[in-house]
């Protein structure tokens, strides 16, 4: 099924997902790092959605800063039509999680 969801995502023409950010809405203290709430658009298979993320943002002894997250959402929100095999006999749901992490230096 791995081809199939490549093919339903369109990888070929759109190798990334992407977020771009808009605001931050809200930065709190937790623990040894940050929530983070923010706001912007995210961009999957050619289709963009505005949308809500909620990250967990932590700072290195480097200095770097790691946020990681996931996002639930449901494919057809971004034009995606679930992949089938076996001529329609095994069927992927609409929903999906997208989990990240992602360091900045």
């Amino acid at each position: 099924m791995d081809g199939k969801t490549y093919d339903a995502l369109k990888a070929d023409y759109y190798p990334n997902i992407s977020f771009k950010l808009e605001r931050i809405n809200k930065i709190g203290k937790s623990g040894d790092g940050y929530d983070v709430s923010a706001s912007g658009y995210l961009f999957i298979a050619g289709t963009t959605n505005k949308t809500d993320m909620y990250v967990r943002a932590k700072v290195g002894a480097d200095g770097g800063v790691t946020f990681t997250g996931s996002k639930k959402l449901k494919m057809t929100d971004y034009k995606i039509k679930p992949p089938t095999a076996l001529m329609g006999t095994l069927t992927t749901g609409d929903d999906i999680e997208i989990v990240f992490t992602i360091t900045l230096k």
